[in-house]
């Protein structure tokens, strides 16, 4: 815990020996806090005193918990957890007890992350690639009816609920993203970018006046950005960049498909040296995962490569995320087969 007032820093999970995902949720009032622990083995999720002090946990189930989000009245807590294949399953957790239950359709739990409660806790926002590209839904507590609010191209993740009737998400064009607000009753959305690169989970102030983000690309480390709403201006709020590193001396990737060795399309970024002969040397580089894609974001290693002459291709294989779940899928059961064929054919092109 960091005392604003004080600047000093607590460690309320001091002498242990868990890992700790990063997700972690402040109770309405901020006396507890909630988070996923694997201390039995498994991610599992636990609240405890803020102050420090004994934990408990709240749900215990076969899947590891990832993300957690607590409800305006106290009373529940949404866990994001890994569901069945590469799906996520979010929870609803009574905390005065009772049976966890899935975001589901026909009593059948559907992919469903990024959940993000309204301010009068009646409904959840959330995003879902049951439809095929991931796109923002609301979840009514109550009655457990869910209306769709997107729909059409780009992967919608990551909403944020304001005080005032609106949502704010990003959208992702595979390796690039922008920044949208969506007025609720009307379903009109308006779309900004700050220049090619990824904006990560936008939320309001609690003013509602600005969207606060983080935003990377291969000429700006991650930094905090904001986005006033009232003139649709992006301010830079934090410098990452050494001073002594020139932004035009770092490259910019192009987007190309190249034909996999089936000869279906594979995305990939292309980065090209600055100078260079008419065959440089060239390196296919892997991301991991295997679930996750290669974007525009800031890469140190990569911008070296570059800079002394190197040709870098980093394709987004079947099974990479960004491109709707039909692609995500495409290497279900044959880790190691069409994805590693697909970098192959890298090297080809």
């Amino acid at each position: 815990i960091h005392d604003l007032s004080t600047g000093t820093q607590t460690n309320i999970t001091a002498n242990t020996t868990d890992a700790l995902a990063s997700s972690f949720a402040w109770s309405p009032g901020g006396s507890q806090i909630a988070f996923c622990s694997d201390r039995a083995g498994r991610f599992d999720t636990y609240i405890m005193p803020s102050q420090g002090g004994e934990a408990r946990i709240v749900l215990d189930q076969h899947h590891p918990d990832w993300e957690v989000s607590w409800s305006p009245d106290g009373r529940t807590l949404a866990v994001t957890a890994e569901g069945e294949g590469h799906d996520y399953w979010t929870f609803l957790v009574p905390l005065a007890g009772g049976q966890p239950t899935p975001i589901s359709i026909d009593n059948s739990p559907i992919p469903a992350k990024d959940a993000c409660w309204s301010p009068d806790g009646r409904s959840l926002a959330f995003a879902s690639n049951l439809l095929g590209q991931f796109q923002i839904a609301i979840y009514e507590v109550a009655s457990g009816g869910i209306t769709w609010l997107t729909d059409g191209q780009g992967e919608k993740e990551y909403p944020d609920w304001s005080q005032d009737g609106y949502l704010t998400y990003v959208i992702s064009h595979g390796p690039k993203s922008e920044l949208a607000v969506m007025e609720i009753a009307s379903r009109q959305v308006s779309k900004f970018r700050v220049e090619p690169g990824v904006i990560y989970t936008p939320k309001f102030t609690p003013d509602n006046q600005q969207i606060i983000f983080g935003f990377d690309n291969p000429r700006r480390p991650s930094d905090l950005w904001s986005f006033r709403r009232d003139n649709a201006r992006f301010q830079q709020l934090t410098h990452s960049l050494p001073a002594q590193l020139d932004q035009s001396e770092l490259v910019m990737p192009e987007e190309v498909w190249s034909p996999g060795l089936d000869g279906v399309a594979v995305p990939a970024l292309l980065y090209r040296p600055q100078s260079g002969g008419d065959l440089p040397p060239a390196l296919i580089t892997i991301h991991g995962g295997p679930n996750w894609l290669t974007q525009i974001t800031w890469d140190p290693l990569l911008q070296h490569m570059v800079s002394r002459g190197w040709v870098v291709l980093a394709p987004n294989y079947r099974g990479s995320t960004g491109y709707g779940r039909a692609w995500m899928n495409a290497n279900l059961f044959d880790l190691g087969g069409v994805d590693t064929d697909d970098v192959a054919a890298g090297a080809d092109f």
